[in-house]
């Protein structure tokens, strides 16, 4: 069965929050690359990849692709208001899975700690179809705010929202799957994400992996459901996690050096819980 760790680039030369980005995915060679195959969207950023020392494979020559709801320009850039430029990751990943049985998606602040294990993939493979590590939001408007009570989320300007879920308040709300690395397995899970993406444009990826974890189990399952049957993934250190691997169990690092630091708010999220 065939497998891949893959990443992919889009928009207009910047990530998110990111103003050197080609620089960044230099970075996150220093340790070792060992990804497959890398995905883009735009002419631009195909040439960035290239002089990275990438061979990407361009799904379409814009470097917006996304579906239009209202059109703008700014200069001679063409904008898609109210469409989440996170809509070409999923994008991507209905490819890969249409290529690969198995995919590890990873952004390009991802990098390399040791080598990977012998076992890496067949760790991979052993747990659900879907995996990613749980994280905390800042603020639970921003993660699975439809687990807020209605009362705090009245002034959501969300058209379609989802019903409350079984667990409900607003620390469970904080917590959604993180999207800078994540496993999916099999064409119809690729398929299954693009169309929960394509009924809400607006959304990014975490509450829309979220949304997908409520549905699959008719409400959020809770922290140790979600570790129990699966989702869960192991080696990868984020600041922001709310599972963090010890130093020698730590494969890959998530993020910039600053994202370390919401370590300390995560100690202070369980002391008040």
């Amino acid at each position: 069965m065939s497998q891949a760790i893959i990443r992919g680039l889009w928009g207009h030369g910047r990530g998110h929050s990111d103003h050197d980005l080609e620089r960044t995915i230099l970075e996150s060679k220093q340790n070792g690359d060992p990804v497959d195959k890398v995905y883009c969207f735009g002419i631009e950023n195909k040439k960035m990849l290239e002089r990275c020392g990438y061979k990407p494979d361009m799904l379409d020559p814009e470097p917006i692709a996304s579906p239009r709801i209202l059109k703008a320009f700014v200069g001679r850039k063409s904008l898609r208001w109210g469409v989440s430029y996170w809509w070409h990751k999923l994008k991507i990943i209905e490819a890969a899975t249409q290529e690969f049985d198995h995919v590890l998606w990873q952004d390009f602040n991802v990098r390399l700690k040791k080598p990977l294990p012998s076992d890496f993939w067949e760790e991979l493979k052993s747990g659900a179809s879907f995996r990613a590590s749980l994280v905390i939001q800042k603020s639970a408007k921003f993660g699975a705010w439809w687990r807020m009570s209605t009362k705090l989320r009245a002034h959501n300007k969300h058209t379609k929202q989802p019903p409350l879920t079984k667990i409900s308040n607003m620390q469970q709300a904080q917590i959604v799957p993180i999207g800078k690395y994540f496993y999916v397995r099999g064409a119809s899970m690729g398929q299954q994400l693009m169309a929960l993406q394509s009924k809400r444009l607006r959304w990014n990826n975490q509450p829309l992996f979220a949304l997908m974890i409520d549905q699959l189990y008719q409400g959020w399952p809770g922290i140790q459901s979600y570790v129990d049957n699966g989702h869960e993934m192991k080696g990868f250190f984020y600041g922001a996690s709310i599972f963090r691997p010890k130093p020698r169990q730590t494969i890959w690092l998530g993020g910039n050096r600053k994202v370390q630091r919401h370590a300390k708010k995560t100690e202070q999220f369980w002391e008040t819980w």
